[in-house]
């Protein structure tokens, strides 16, 4: 046991264990083994991922898009050398066949280079005379802090839905990953923190319910996106309408 990689949480720019203690096997489910270990966090642990992404906001808003950007192109070239060693970090922990985990690598880095055109894609509208002696004018700015909660089937792909756009726009991010296939996210994690974002730019909090239910219910979290079973998705949704804030929260895949 004491050779197995232990996952833990990656915030402000720093590796962090949770205070708790608790370690959940992580098994390759094609062979029963045991893999690893994640250390499971709670709310003290969400709380302070928040806090960090929170500070971090403010700078990285009034960074200028084409840099944020930069940054994104950096983690593609660094993910797309290293794509054979996650997809089989992937398949191992999620147990679908390697092609399946190459393939969803692929949709990875294809989600970055879409979050790269940022530059074009976050321009506003102006509709001059929308009424009489009226202009209208749509712009575009960053929120806050938002958080994803994601499921095991999916372990990089379901992440990068997300991670890359929040980045681009200007907002900072907190993700929770499902703790039966954390290892693919703390690796890719380790090449994020390569690129060298500003601290608390990007944070993962490794845990189960507790952790994701006090990022839902943190007041400075803005937004929260949720891919998971259609009963949680409902709790998920109603909590944030409850709360005033954005969610996406989509269920029912299958």
């Amino acid at each position: 046991m004491s050779d197995l990689k232990v996952v833990t949480n990656y915030i402000n720019g720093k590796w962090v264990s949770p205070s708790s203690g608790k370690l959940l096997d992580i098994e390759n489910p094609s062979t029963g083994e045991v893999i690893g270990q994640v250390e499971l966090s709670g709310a003290a642990e969400a709380d302070l991922a928040v806090d960090a992404a929170k500070a971090a906001f403010g700078p990285w808003s009034n960074t200028p898009l084409p840099q944020r950007v930069s940054y994104l192109y950096a983690l593609r070239g660094l993910l797309l050398e290293n794509q054979e060693e996650i997809s089989r970090t992937l398949s191992a922990e999620m147990g679908k066949s390697l092609p399946d985990s190459r393939a969803e690598m692929k949709r990875v880095l294809q989600n970055i280079e879409a979050a790269c055109g940022m530059p074009i894609l976050q321009h506003g509208d102006k509709m001059i005379g929308s009424a009489a002696g009226i202009d209208g004018e749509v712009i575009r700015l960053p929120l806050g802090v938002f958080a994803a909660i994601t499921p095991f089937n999916f372990p990089a792909m379901a992440p990068f839905w997300f991670i890359p756009y929040a980045l681009a726009t200007g907002n900072t991010f907190i993700l929770k990953p499902s703790e039966q296939v954390p290892l693919t996210m703390a690796l890719v994690s380790e090449y994020i923190d390569r690129i060298g974002l500003p601290a608390g730019v990007f944070n993962l909090v490794n845990g189960d319910k507790a952790a994701a239910e006090a990022l839902v219910a943190n007041p400075d979290v803005k937004g929260v996106s949720f891919v998971g079973k259609s009963s949680t998705c409902r709790v998920v949704a109603s909590a944030c309408v409850a709360a005033g804030k954005r969610h996406q929260a989509m269920g029912s895949a299958k």
